[in-house]
Protein backbone atom coordinates (compact mmCIF):
# COMPACT_ATOMS: atom_id res chain seq x y z
CA UNK A 1 0.00 0.00 0.00
CA UNK A 2 2.53 2.43 0.56
CA UNK A 3 4.50 1.72 -2.56
CA UNK A 4 1.36 2.59 -4.38
CA UNK A 5 0.36 6.01 -2.56
CA UNK A 6 4.23 6.68 -2.80
CA UNK A 7 4.16 6.18 -7.06
CA UNK A 8 0.64 7.50 -7.24
CA UNK A 9 1.48 11.12 -6.00
CA UNK A 10 1.59 13.90 -8.12
CA UNK A 11 5.38 15.13 -7.85
CA UNK A 12 6.64 18.00 -9.86
CA UNK A 13 10.23 16.77 -10.89
CA UNK A 14 10.51 16.95 -14.84
CA UNK A 15 12.09 14.57 -16.22
CA UNK A 16 13.61 13.31 -13.15
CA UNK A 17 12.23 9.89 -11.77
CA UNK A 18 11.06 8.71 -8.57
CA UNK A 19 13.27 5.55 -6.81
CA UNK A 20 11.39 2.61 -5.04
CA UNK A 21 13.90 0.36 -3.50
CA UNK A 22 12.74 -3.12 -2.33
CA UNK A 23 15.18 -5.19 0.18
CA UNK A 24 15.26 -8.89 0.03
CA UNK A 25 12.90 -9.14 -2.35
CA UNK A 26 13.55 -12.93 -3.07
CA UNK A 27 11.91 -13.26 0.00
CA UNK A 28 8.53 -12.15 -1.43
CA UNK A 29 5.69 -14.59 -2.01
CA UNK A 30 4.73 -15.06 -5.88
CA UNK A 31 1.65 -13.40 -5.57
CA UNK A 32 3.32 -10.50 -4.01
CA UNK A 33 5.62 -10.35 -6.67
CA UNK A 34 3.03 -10.28 -9.35
CA UNK A 35 1.52 -7.54 -7.63
CA UNK A 36 5.01 -5.65 -7.97
CA UNK A 37 5.08 -6.69 -11.60
CA UNK A 38 1.61 -4.92 -12.24
CA UNK A 39 2.86 -1.87 -10.11
CA UNK A 40 6.18 -1.52 -12.63
CA UNK A 41 4.02 -1.87 -15.47
CA UNK A 42 2.02 0.89 -14.97
CA UNK A 43 4.32 3.50 -13.88
CA UNK A 44 7.54 2.12 -15.64
CA UNK A 45 7.34 5.99 -16.87
CA UNK A 46 7.93 8.21 -13.68
CA UNK A 47 9.39 5.26 -11.54
CA UNK A 48 12.44 3.60 -11.46
CA UNK A 49 12.55 0.52 -9.11
CA UNK A 50 15.56 -1.25 -7.86
CA UNK A 51 14.86 -4.55 -6.81
CA UNK A 52 17.58 -6.20 -3.78
CA UNK A 53 18.32 -9.44 -3.50
CA UNK A 54 20.60 -12.74 -2.53
CA UNK A 55 19.27 -14.65 -5.25
CA UNK A 56 17.58 -14.48 -8.44
CA UNK A 57 16.11 -18.32 -7.92
CA UNK A 58 13.40 -17.08 -6.07
CA UNK A 59 12.23 -14.12 -8.55
CA UNK A 60 9.59 -14.97 -11.38
CA UNK A 61 10.22 -14.66 -14.62
CA UNK A 62 7.96 -11.84 -15.58
CA UNK A 63 9.91 -9.81 -13.06
CA UNK A 64 13.07 -11.05 -14.29
CA UNK A 65 12.12 -9.86 -18.00
CA UNK A 66 11.35 -6.54 -17.38
CA UNK A 67 14.84 -5.61 -15.15
CA UNK A 68 18.40 -5.26 -16.22
CA UNK A 69 20.60 -7.67 -13.38
CA UNK A 70 23.49 -5.99 -12.25
CA UNK A 71 25.20 -8.71 -9.45
CA UNK A 72 28.02 -7.76 -7.37
CA UNK A 73 30.53 -9.60 -5.66
CA UNK A 74 31.03 -9.98 -1.86
CA UNK A 75 33.44 -7.41 -0.25
CA UNK A 76 36.76 -8.31 0.94
CA UNK A 77 37.69 -7.57 4.61
CA UNK A 78 40.43 -4.81 3.65
CA UNK A 79 37.02 -2.75 2.14
CA UNK A 80 34.88 -3.87 4.58
CA UNK A 81 36.49 -3.43 7.82
CA UNK A 82 37.09 0.40 7.18
CA UNK A 83 32.97 0.71 6.29
CA UNK A 84 33.00 -1.26 9.79
CA UNK A 85 35.04 1.89 11.47
CA UNK A 86 33.25 4.48 10.10
CA UNK A 87 29.57 3.12 10.72
CA UNK A 88 31.03 2.71 14.15
CA UNK A 89 32.28 6.07 14.65
CA UNK A 90 29.32 7.76 13.36
CA UNK A 91 26.65 6.01 15.29
CA UNK A 92 29.42 7.02 18.43
CA UNK A 93 28.78 9.87 17.27
CA UNK A 94 25.07 10.21 18.10
CA UNK A 95 25.55 8.61 21.59
CA UNK A 96 28.82 8.61 23.02
CA UNK A 97 27.63 7.95 25.92
CA UNK A 98 26.64 4.08 25.43
CA UNK A 99 28.86 3.30 21.74
CA UNK A 100 32.48 2.61 21.73
CA UNK A 101 34.39 5.25 19.15
CA UNK A 102 36.60 1.60 17.69
CA UNK A 103 36.59 -1.43 18.49
CA UNK A 104 39.87 -3.70 18.80
CA UNK A 105 41.61 -5.24 15.06
CA UNK A 106 41.03 -8.57 16.36
CA UNK A 107 37.21 -8.31 17.12
CA UNK A 108 36.89 -6.05 13.25
CA UNK A 109 38.73 -8.69 11.59
CA UNK A 110 36.25 -11.43 13.53
CA UNK A 111 33.58 -9.92 12.28
CA UNK A 112 34.86 -9.63 8.91
CA UNK A 113 35.59 -13.41 8.31
CA UNK A 114 32.32 -14.34 9.78
CA UNK A 115 30.61 -12.24 7.53
CA UNK A 116 31.91 -13.65 4.87
CA UNK A 117 31.64 -10.16 2.99
CA UNK A 118 28.15 -9.74 3.49
CA UNK A 119 27.65 -6.04 5.04
CA UNK A 120 24.25 -6.82 6.48
CA UNK A 121 25.37 -10.02 8.25
CA UNK A 122 28.93 -7.46 9.24
CA UNK A 123 26.45 -4.60 10.38
CA UNK A 124 24.41 -6.76 12.45
CA UNK A 125 27.27 -8.05 14.51
CA UNK A 126 28.50 -5.03 14.81
CA UNK A 127 25.57 -3.60 16.05
CA UNK A 128 24.73 -6.30 19.09
CA UNK A 129 28.57 -6.41 20.22
CA UNK A 130 29.14 -2.60 20.21
CA UNK A 131 26.10 -2.17 22.85
CA UNK A 132 27.65 -4.50 25.31
CA UNK A 133 29.34 -3.90 27.61
CA UNK A 134 33.34 -4.16 26.99
CA UNK A 135 33.50 -5.86 23.52
CA UNK A 136 35.81 -8.43 23.00
CA UNK A 137 36.63 -11.27 20.94
CA UNK A 138 36.15 -13.92 23.63
CA UNK A 139 32.50 -12.24 24.49
CA UNK A 140 31.92 -11.94 20.58
CA UNK A 141 31.73 -15.83 20.85
CA UNK A 142 29.93 -16.20 23.70
CA UNK A 143 27.30 -14.10 22.54
CA UNK A 144 27.05 -15.52 19.01
CA UNK A 145 27.38 -19.15 20.48
CA UNK A 146 29.97 -19.64 17.53
CA UNK A 147 33.16 -21.56 18.20
CA UNK A 148 36.36 -19.66 18.32
CA UNK A 149 38.43 -19.09 15.34
CA UNK A 150 42.11 -19.80 17.39
CA UNK A 151 40.58 -22.56 18.45
CA UNK A 152 40.18 -23.83 14.94
CA UNK A 153 43.22 -22.54 13.71
CA UNK A 154 44.89 -25.17 16.76
CA UNK A 155 42.95 -27.90 14.62
CA UNK A 156 44.73 -26.68 11.45
CA UNK A 157 47.88 -26.52 12.75
CA UNK A 158 47.90 -29.71 14.62
CA UNK A 159 47.10 -31.68 11.89
CA UNK A 160 50.10 -30.74 10.14
CA UNK A 161 52.32 -33.82 11.37
CA UNK A 162 50.85 -37.01 12.85
CA UNK A 163 52.78 -36.62 15.92
CA UNK A 164 50.19 -33.87 16.61
CA UNK A 165 47.30 -35.70 16.01
CA UNK A 166 46.10 -35.70 19.50
CA UNK A 167 46.10 -32.34 20.25
CA UNK A 168 43.33 -31.68 16.87
CA UNK A 169 41.14 -34.94 18.99
CA UNK A 170 41.30 -33.11 21.75
CA UNK A 171 40.60 -29.68 20.64
CA UNK A 172 37.62 -31.00 18.27
CA UNK A 173 36.76 -32.97 21.60
CA UNK A 174 36.61 -30.02 23.94
CA UNK A 175 34.27 -27.83 21.45
CA UNK A 176 31.61 -30.60 21.49
CA UNK A 177 32.17 -30.91 25.23
CA UNK A 178 31.13 -27.17 25.34
CA UNK A 179 28.38 -27.66 23.26
CA UNK A 180 28.96 -26.65 19.92
CA UNK A 181 26.99 -28.51 17.26
CA UNK A 182 28.92 -30.28 14.63
CA UNK A 183 27.42 -28.22 11.78
CA UNK A 184 28.57 -24.81 13.66
CA UNK A 185 31.69 -26.07 13.84
CA UNK A 186 32.16 -27.55 10.03
CA UNK A 187 30.34 -24.00 9.23
CA UNK A 188 33.25 -22.13 10.47
CA UNK A 189 35.96 -24.60 9.94
CA UNK A 190 35.39 -24.11 6.31
CA UNK A 191 35.24 -19.75 6.32
CA UNK A 192 38.32 -20.23 8.76
CA UNK A 193 40.11 -22.41 6.02
CA UNK A 194 38.79 -20.45 3.12
CA UNK A 195 40.55 -17.40 4.06
CA UNK A 196 43.88 -18.59 5.78
CA UNK A 197 46.27 -17.22 3.41
CA UNK A 198 48.80 -19.45 5.59
CA UNK A 199 47.58 -22.59 3.61
CA UNK A 200 48.53 -22.92 0.28
CA UNK A 201 45.30 -22.63 -2.38
CA UNK A 202 45.79 -26.49 -3.24
CA UNK A 203 45.23 -27.55 -0.09
CA UNK A 204 42.93 -25.46 1.15
CA UNK A 205 41.12 -26.74 -1.70
CA UNK A 206 40.99 -30.17 -0.88
CA UNK A 207 40.49 -29.27 3.41
CA UNK A 208 37.16 -27.78 1.97
CA UNK A 209 36.20 -30.54 -0.19
CA UNK A 210 36.63 -32.33 2.84
CA UNK A 211 34.96 -30.33 5.11
CA UNK A 212 31.43 -30.25 2.71
CA UNK A 213 32.10 -34.12 2.25
CA UNK A 214 32.07 -34.12 6.35
CA UNK A 215 29.20 -32.23 6.57
CA UNK A 216 26.87 -33.98 3.97
CA UNK A 217 27.45 -37.48 6.25
CA UNK A 218 27.16 -35.38 9.66
CA UNK A 219 23.71 -34.28 7.91
CA UNK A 220 22.71 -37.71 6.84
CA UNK A 221 23.77 -39.44 10.30
CA UNK A 222 23.51 -37.75 13.21
CA UNK A 223 27.09 -38.36 14.65
CA UNK A 224 30.10 -37.08 15.84
CA UNK A 225 32.53 -39.63 14.50
CA UNK A 226 32.69 -37.94 11.59
CA UNK A 227 34.42 -35.07 12.57
CA UNK A 228 37.18 -36.88 14.15
CA UNK A 229 37.64 -38.88 10.52
CA UNK A 230 37.73 -35.65 9.22
CA UNK A 231 40.55 -34.63 11.36
CA UNK A 232 42.65 -37.78 10.19
CA UNK A 233 41.64 -36.50 6.30
CA UNK A 234 43.12 -33.31 6.76
CA UNK A 235 46.30 -34.83 7.68
CA UNK A 236 46.44 -37.04 5.32
CA UNK A 237 46.01 -34.58 2.77
CA UNK A 238 49.10 -32.74 3.88
CA UNK A 239 51.12 -35.67 3.18
CA UNK A 240 49.80 -37.53 -0.28
CA UNK A 241 51.90 -34.62 -2.49
CA UNK A 242 49.77 -31.38 -2.95
CA UNK A 243 51.96 -28.43 -3.69
CA UNK A 244 52.64 -26.24 -0.32
CA UNK A 245 55.40 -23.66 1.01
Amino acid sequence: VNIINFVKRLLRMGDKKRIVIINNFDRMTAEAQNAMRRIIELYAKTTRFFLICNSMENIIDAIQSRCTPLRTTSLSDAELKPLLEQILARAAETQPSVLPKSLDDDLLDTICLLSGGDIKKAINYLQIIAYTENPTVESFYRIFNIPPVTTLKQIINAVKSPESYQTAYDVLDKLLANGYDANDILGIFADTVARSEEIHLSVRIAYLRAIANCRIKTELVQTNSHLFGLIANLGDYRREGYSQD
